[in-house]
């Protein structure tokens, strides 16, 4: 009986081509670096418990309903592979789960800048492949949600929820992967501004909120046609410590249900720099809090926006 090292592992993302078809991978170009997490992969199926009346207490054996796969991902965020590539940037690897997640990616030639801003059609997926223990999972029509989250000095952590269609694993080995460069920058010099004002920022959280709606299918093999992003809802948490000059400011920006701007940035080099724009948060709750014994704002912010597919911007130059 042969053992299986947590650590070997093998995963891959392409933007899907062709729904409810794996796209062709390049292992190359589409190996993404994975942290953390060893296990990334559930199988999830949704069981129908079959239980008679009769005398007897005796469970019967269930059935199976529809099958999905769900991939839990982390990475640490930087900036796109290759900024300066003579015929385009090359955008970060992960880019293309933000894309399947609800994003809509920009290349400036010019500019030199990749932009995701949210958009609320013409959605994409991916394709996952993911070896482990000597199979092969292919995960096509993947789309899902994602928390970025850092404190000042650490890494900013980046884990991705992915839900896609079921394909039954095949016996193959993890097969050779050239991966883009580890460069992942730490939280600092972060140039984070609320409203106009420089804070003392201590950590901050990005959940997307995502949704993802299920497409049940009676004619599918595991009842599941494929899967569509229903709706999102995405909030901001900013710990901030607590001046004097700014302690009555958020108390009444949160009374009087107002909205301010919040711009920070991950990494500081060009090349390897991810900036953050929300234009208008909204203060949801500013309970006060603690950090190394200095009082803190713990400020969580309503990600919304009068106009549409503008209440984030998020630019890696």
């Amino acid at each position: 009986m042969a053992s299986s090292s947590g650590k070997k592992i093998g995963v891959a993302a392409a933007i899907t081509t062709t729904p409810g078809a794996m796209p062709t991978l390049n292992q190359a170009t589409d190996a993404l670096l994975m942290y953390e997490n060893t296990n990334p992969l559930k199988v999830d199926g949704q069981r129908q418990q079959i239980q008679p009346i009769r005398p007897s207490l005796t469970k019967r054996k269930d059935s199976m309903g529809r099958v999905i796969n769900i991939f839990t991902g982390v990475t640490y965020l930087q900036g796109p592979e290759d900024l300066l590539n003579v015929t385009a940037p090359i955008p970060w690897r992960f880019g293309r789960l933000l894309r399947a997640c609800g994003f809509l990616e920009t290349i400036d030639n010019t500019a030199n800048t990749i932009i995701y801003t949210p958009r609320s059609a013409s959605f994409e997926s991916v394709g996952l492949d993911i070896y482990l223990d000597g199979f092969r999972h292919q995960m096509p029509d993947a789309q899902g949600t994602f928390t970025m989250e850092a404190a000042a000095g650490e890494y900013c952590k980046v884990t991705f929820e992915m839900r896609g269609l079921y394909i039954d694993p095949t016996v193959a080995a993890i097969p050779s992967q050239t991966f883009e460069l580890d460069k992942a920058p730490s939280f600092k010099s972060a140039l984070c501004t609320i409203a106009t004002e420089i804070v003392v920022l201590k950590s901050f959280r990005l959940t997307w909120g995502l949704q993802v709606a299920e497409r049940r299918d009676a004619n599918a093999a595991n009842a599941m046609k494929g899967l569509f992003i229903a709706s999102r809802a995405p909030t901001l948490n900013m710990v901030v410590e607590v001046d004097t000059a700014l302690r009555n400011y958020f108390n009444d920006i949160y009374k009087d249900n107002a909205v301010h701007a919040v711009a920070f940035q991950v990494g500081q080099t060009t090349g390897n720099r991810v900036k953050f724009v929300i234009p208008t948060a909204q203060p949801i709750d500013n309970p006060y809090g603690e950090n190394e014994q200095l009082r803190t704002f713990d400020l969580t912010y309503n990600v919304q926006h009068q106009t549409d597919d503008a209440e984030i911007v998020i630019t890696m130059d």
